[in-house]
């Protein structure tokens, strides 16, 4: 898919001019094909291996999700999805709601999950859940949505009818300097971008953290991109921000 490091683009070759100790690191990635009725976060035509898809089956009029099939057979919904094999397929399956059954669906919008006490695929009607919000490290929760709204922490809801609810949670971006891929290099001071699949970035740069300037722009297509700033090695230290354009 790509080069990161010391090799950049997306040529299946690249020259690496080797004046020092270098490293590269070759990106590999798949299609992911899902059945109708399935959102997925994030969305993309290719997923690098090793990223982690959610999956959130929504169940049609009168029916409850009762499964995945394919490369996952699980019935936790919404499912976290790694990708390690080549072309995965996952389908959802669906069974009808009895009289007086309802059924019960959390779309986990951003970065976080949400805890459902008691966890179940359909509930009794007049039966109360829980929905507690847990964002992501360095996320916040903005709020419910869809059959619910507010802020409430936690969200107690009684089941009359069928249900979808949304958890909003930011998606601020990462920056991460831990590899022998990140820090100084002969080019400048490299680091990695944690974001939105396709979100641009861009990336400021402060020796203060009052004043900053745009040190260049980069575009996440697939959640992760390097990002190196060649007039880092003039200064003495500085900090570094990424906000989505």
């Amino acid at each position: 898919m790509n080069w990161l490091g010391d090799a950049s683009g997306t040529n299946s070759t690249v020259n690496v001019n080797v004046t020092q100790n270098k490293f590269a690191l070759a990106i590999f990635g798949t299609p992911l094909t899902v059945g109708s009725l399935i959102t997925t976060y994030p969305q993309s035509s290719f997923y690098p291996y090793g990223t982690v898809v959610k999956l959130t089956a929504l169940p049609p009029v009168g029916t409850y999700f009762s499964g995945w099939s394919g490369s996952a057979s699980v019935t936790n919904n919404p499912l976290n999805l790694v990708i390690t094999n080549a072309n995965p397929s996952v389908s959802g399956l669906f069974g009808a709601l009895n009289t007086g059954q309802s059924a019960l669906t959390v779309l986990e919008m951003g970065q976080g999950h949400v805890s459902t006490i008691p966890y179940a695929n359909f509930y009794t009607n007049g039966q109360t859940v829980t929905l507690a919000p847990v964002p992501d490290a360095g996320q916040d929760f903005l709020g419910w949505s869809g059959d619910a709204g507010g802020i409430h922490i936690p969200l107690v809801v009684t089941m009359t009818q069928s249900t979808v609810i949304a958890a909003n949670f930011t998606t601020r971006p990462t920056l991460r300097v831990n590899t022998p891929l990140e820090g100084l290099v002969e080019d400048g001071f490299r680091l990695t971008v944690l974001g939105e699949f396709g979100v641009p970035y861009s990336i400021q740069a402060s020796t203060n953290l009052s004043q900053w300037t745009t040190a260049g722009t980069v575009t996440n297509t697939y959640g992760t991109v390097q990002f190196t700033d060649p007039a880092a090695t003039n200064r003495p230290y500085i900090f570094y921000r990424a906000l989505a354009n």
